[in-house]
């Protein structure tokens, strides 16, 4: 027995549908005990020691070997084996790191990253140039984009 063409389209759209959603509750339900995040971490650190992490966040409070990582509205203390930690001008860290039991995260590794933050003006400045190269060559009408040549 052959199907028509547009049931076994049906069938193929109706299986990816249903594959999507299980890739999409899977990932809600285990992916957070892979790579908990700092609140997750935080309520109940426990569970998650010794797991491998690596958050990006802003620096605060810095002394000998220790600073609180900001990451979205969570804060977090972040310990090193060495004292040689330096404050980041506008910019982020990399932290790589362990969670530990006792509410911390032992730093492995650190990646500086300066002036993270003038990336969004060029951005802003590249868009405007587009802009307005795309409005002088290109008038907007009912049917479309029509050209100003």
């Amino acid at each position: 027995m052959k199907l028509n063409k547009n049931v076994s389209k049906g069938i193929l759209t109706v299986f990816l549908i249903i594959l999507l959603f299980y890739i999409c509750l899977d990932s809600y339900y285990y992916l957070d005990n892979l790579y908990p995040s700092i609140s997750t971490f935080k309520t109940n650190p426990e569970i998650y020691d010794g797991i491998k992490i690596e958050k990006v966040g802003r620096m605060k409070d810095i002394r000998n070997n220790t600073f609180t990582l900001r990451v979205g509205m969570n804060e977090v203390m972040v310990k090193a084996d060495y004292s040689g930690i330096e404050p980041v001008k506008k910019g982020v860290v990399i932290v790589n790191g362990v969670y530990n039991k006792e509410g911390h995260i032992d730093m492995t590794n650190i990646h500086y990253s300066h002036y993270h933050d003038i990336k969004y003006l060029i951005s802003l400045v590249g868009l405007i140039i587009v802009a307005i190269y795309f409005v002088r060559e290109w008038r907007l009408t009912k049917r479309g984009f029509m050209s100003n040549a």
